[in-house]
């Protein structure tokens, strides 16, 4: 079996989830037959999918460009996607949205991109469109994420809501600005009639994350999916009157088939399974 390869963010840590890898294999198989990559006969892509998926001539690699809040998730999609598929290999690189859709345009080298919310989606694929057909890539909402309050496991400090890191002396991370969790964190903030003076803000939400696991700060603004990613901190969910959610678009930028494959996967009800798994839910 090919091993994913990661490129920026955290080291990889790669999470399977019993039971999926059938399901996924089928939705592969379909992704890819009828194409030269794969040798299918009629019916075979649903019940035979193993048998199909060994035809594939080669080896392929899929590069996806992803949000940082994703790493979990995609990393375990990726896992079994190369499981189903042998000889694929899924190169993964993570970072914020807004620099991702920033690599997209300068003409990074690129199969999937997957944002964190539609606006930097949007940026990135202005003006571009596929290779061979010159119609545009067509993004699809996979997941939603909720922003919450990481703190401490056990919650030490007693924080409930968004007041309370208004509290003197209390250090707070958060995203910059110019990124999706930094552009929720204002929002909420706002709503909340709060401003934060002195927090740090971070290039994206796992930077913004780190600081409160190593214990440099009380509190950080992040995704939900973040701290269920992580043993080492618990989340104060916002109120429904500042509550924030983004959406995440995906899309396939090449329009092959083992990029289509990987954006399937992800569609899929195995890939809803193991974003549910990681905190995302359903769009």
């Amino acid at each position: 079996m090919a091993s994913s390869r990661h490129t920026g963010g955290e080291g990889r840590r790669p999470r399977r989830r019993a039971g999926s890898l059938p399901a996924l294999v089928s939705v592969v198989a379909l992704a890819l037959c009828g194409t030269s990559l794969v040798g299918c006969t009629p019916g075979s892509a649903g019940s035979s999918a193993d048998q199909g998926l060994q035809g594939a001539q080669g080896s392929q690699t899929v590069t996806v460009l992803a949000a940082a809040s994703l790493t979990d998730s995609f990393e375990a999609i990726a896992a079994d996607l190369e499981a189903a598929s042998p000889g694929t290999e899924v190169v993964l690189s993570f970072g914020s949205s807004s620099t991702l859709a920033l690599q997209v345009r300068a003409g990074a080298p690129a199969d999937v991109l997957a944002t964190a919310d539609p606006t930097t989606m949007a940026t990135a694929l202005d003006g571009l469109t596929l290779e061979g057909s010159g119609a545009a890539p067509s993004p699809v909402v996979f997941a939603r994420n909720d922003l919450v309050i990481a703190v401490a496991p056990g919650n030490p400090l007693g924080i409930t809501d968004l007041t309370d890191l208004a509290a003197d002396g209390l250090v707070v991370s958060r995203c910059a600005p110019a990124v999706p969790c930094g552009t929720l964190a204002d929002a909420a903030l706002a709503a909340a009639g709060i401003t934060l003076v002195g927090a740090s803000e971070a290039p994206d939400v796992k930077a913004a994350f780190a600081p409160l696991v190593a214990g440099q700060v009380d509190a950080a603004l992040v995704y939900r999916s973040d701290v269920v990613a992580s043993t080492g901190a618990d989340h104060v969910e916002l109120a429904p009157a500042v509550a924030q959610t983004t959406a995440y678009p995906i899309v396939s930028l090449t329009g092959t088939a083992v990029a289509d494959a990987f954006v399937e996967g992800v569609l899929s009800e195995a890939g809803a399974a193991t974003l549910a798994e990681h905190g995302l839910h359903a769009p």
